[in-house]
């Protein structure tokens, strides 16, 4: 999940795919 938390232009954004992941 970590690489998601930096792969997103947006924090929500990441957030919101940490979960769809």
């Amino acid at each position: 999940k970590e690489d998601i938390l930096g792969k997103h232009d947006g924090p929500v954004r990441c957030v919101e795919y940490s979960y769809a992941a």
